[in-house]
């Protein structure tokens, strides 16, 4: 995928932005991969002054539709989420080097193709065969326009445990400080928290740091019935920004057969494995219904530097 010939700025206007893994390796494994990157986005968005009207995080990919005050601002803000991403990513998963290919990026100047793009990232996940609806996809961030908690229990907080009040303190005392939430920080915040627990505060950590403009996303559609009918009836387009197909459904099933097969590696630290181990494992995986050896390559790691 040549990303070099989809960089258009348009002054005023929102873009597409498309952010894909080098080699279309898997990145987001774990729920401290998403919490990162979206965090980190979070922070960006307000330090550099940027409206986004719709994030994605896909397994090996991002969407956004994007607005900056200027060229320069996008670029600033494009420039510190890779570089920031990767050193951290880096450092978790004792990685060097790039790990993300060169943005991609094009203005949506027409309200027709500004919707549609809309559509379309919000459409990411079902067109991958991760969920059936826009509202079943946390990491498409569409389901927190609607609901303070969609995929948890309700949290109230003068009835939560000791150890679940230190971590929201957690939580809001970055957020006031302007702080992404790192691998540290985010390890320090699930230590002592139980399944209900976890889920109730990655609820509560996309709620605080949500940077999504509500107004600026529904002023595209005339209501939000509508928005939501259009988003689940409609898949879309997008002719600027080649993207190819894949089913991603197949890395859930990586993840959960990698979590259930006894190793000691949640971390997903694959170049690490003993050779007998991983070889194990990419056996396993071969197993799984649709699986391709471009996805086992892609979940491990093991893809060849791919053209650009």
């Amino acid at each position: 995928m040549n990303f070099r010939k989809n960089k258009f700025y348009r002054e005023g206007a929102f873009h597409h932005l498309y952010i894909k893994a080098k080699n279309g390796n898997v990145l987001f494994y774990r729920i401290e991969d998403y919490l990162f990157i979206y965090t980190l986005v979070s922070v960006l968005s307000k330090r550099h002054n940027v409206t986004i009207e719709l994030f994605c995080i896909m397994f090996n990919h991002l969407h956004g539709c994007v607005k900056a005050q200027s060229k320069d601002v996008f670029r600033a803000f494009l420039r510190d989420l890779s570089s920031l991403f990767t050193i951290g990513y880096n450092e978790e998963y004792h990685l060097s080097g790039s790990i993300l290919m060169p943005c991609g990026y094009v203005p949506k100047s027409s309200e027709k193709y500004h919707k549609t793009c809309l559509i379309y990232i919000a459409n990411n996940p079902s067109a991958g065969r991760l969920v059936k609806s826009v509202l079943e996809y946390k990491w498409g961030l569409v389901p927190y326009f609607f609901s303070d908690h969609p995929f948890s229990d309700k949290l109230v907080k003068r009835n939560a445990r000791f150890a679940m009040r230190q971590a929201l303190s957690i939580v809001d005392g970055c957020e006031r400080r302007g702080q992404y939430l790192n691998y540290t920080t985010l390890g320090r915040i699930f230590n002592k928290l139980n399944s209900k627990e976890k889920a109730q505060i990655v609820d509560y950590i996309i709620v605080k740091y949500f940077f999504l403009d509500r107004q600026s996303f529904f002023s595209n559609f005339e209501n939000e019935e509508k928005a939501l009918l259009a988003m689940d009836s409609s898949a879309g387009s997008e002719h600027d920004i080649y993207e190819p197909w894949e089913d991603y459904s197949v890395y859930l099933e990586m993840i959960r057969t990698t979590l259930s097969s006894g190793l000691d590696y949640k971390k997903f630290r694959f170049q690490e494995m003993p050779a007998d181990q991983l070889n194990a494992l990419r056996r396993k995986l071969s197993r799984i219904p649709g699986a391709t050896n471009m996805h086992i390559e892609r979940f491990l790691h093991l893809v060849d530097d791919e053209p650009r």
